[in-house]
């Protein structure tokens, strides 16, 4: 799933635990977040809008 977090980092979800995200913002690069950083999930319908 991709998201977006607080602080306006994009990224693919790769990793789910119950207080941390682990988000994958770049082919080598995957950052890990508290679950409650994640702002929104990004469906499709909010990509056509962009």
């Amino acid at each position: 799933q991709k998201i977006v977090t607080i602080g306006g980092i994009y990224g693919e979800i790769v990793e789910l635990g119950d207080e941390k995200v682990k988000v994958q913002v770049s082919e080598k690069v995957e950052l890990t977040f508290a679950r409650t950083a994640v702002a929104n999930v990004l469906s499709k319908k909010n990509k056509e809008e962009k």
